[in-house]
């Protein structure tokens, strides 16, 4: 009778592991030893910050604006990663009159006559409430967040006071947005 190769390696492993169990009484166990693989990973405490500008259109000083304000509402977009706490705050502006962080009393420049200035404020509660600051004690309570690894926002609300005599023209300042954690 002819039996097939791979036939004829399963009579000669079986014959071993019978002869094993003849010499020692026991199957023949391969030996085994244990250690612990550790992983791990630090998670970074990072933040993003994007914003959405404070556009206030169009002064009408000697319409609207005469007797009302301008106001118009901008954001502030935080992204931290979970469980990392934070605050935001605004810088002064390029053209702040004070430069205080505490107390900005931010202006707008004339984009092509240098030296004229619209004033203008930037809250956290209403436009005309509380002026949002550059320090942990001027930012708004509200501001202070934890990271849930989403965005977070916070709206900016801005206002240009009424009757300003500014010349006509545009205006911009760049304030910086900063999440502190």
């Amino acid at each position: 009778m002819k039996f097939s190769r791979s036939f004829r390696k399963l009579l000669a492993a079986a014959a071993l592991v019978g002869m094993a169990t003849t010499f020692t009484g026991q199957p023949a166990e391969a030996a085994t030893v244990d250690a612990p693989l550790t992983v791990q990973v630090d998670v970074a405490a990072a933040c993003t910050v994007t914003t959405a500008a404070v556009n206030f259109g169009t002064y009408d000083a000697l319409g609207a604006q005469a007797t009302t304000p301008l106001d118009a509402t901008g954001n502030v977009a935080v992204e931290c990663a979970t469980g990392v706490a934070y605050f935001v705050r605004l810088g002064v502006g390029n053209d702040s009159l004070t430069g205080d962080p505490a107390d900005p009393q931010r202006q707008m420049e004339h984009t092509t006559l240098a030296g004229n200035f619209m004033p203008y404020s930037l809250s956290y509660v209403a436009p005309g409430g509380t002026e949002w600051g550059d320090t942990a004690a001027t930012s708004p309570a509200g501001s202070v967040g934890a990271g849930v690894g989403a965005t977070q926002n916070w709206p900016v609300f801005g206002r240009i006071a009424p009757a300003i005599a500014a010349q006509a023209g545009q205006y911009s300042d760049s304030v910086l947005a900063t999440a502190e954690f």
